[in-house]
């Protein structure tokens, strides 16, 4: 998140940066890099956001394939 007036000017910290600093990492990200998140911390969050949704897609395959072996051991199935 970028602290502007827009959201009130949330205190920043590592997850909250200011315009200024956001402003200035990403036009230096120009010319180097294809794509680019803005800066460190939001290219982080980012990161942190896909391994999350990597892991819980994961967690839920996981979910389901335990319910259909519950399900084919009470009907006697394997």
């Amino acid at each position: 998140m970028v602290s502007t007036n827009l959201n009130s000017n949330p205190p920043t910290n590592a997850a909250v940066v200011t315009a200024p600093f956001y402003a200035k990492a990403a036009v230096a990200t120009i010319g180097v890099q294809d794509y680019s998140h803005g800066c460190l911390s939001h290219a982080l969050q980012a990161r942190i956001m896909t391994c999350d949704s990597f892991i819980l897609s994961k967690f839920t395959e996981l979910k389901d394939r335990i319910k259909l072996v519950i399900h084919f051991s009470k009907n006697g199935r394997d």
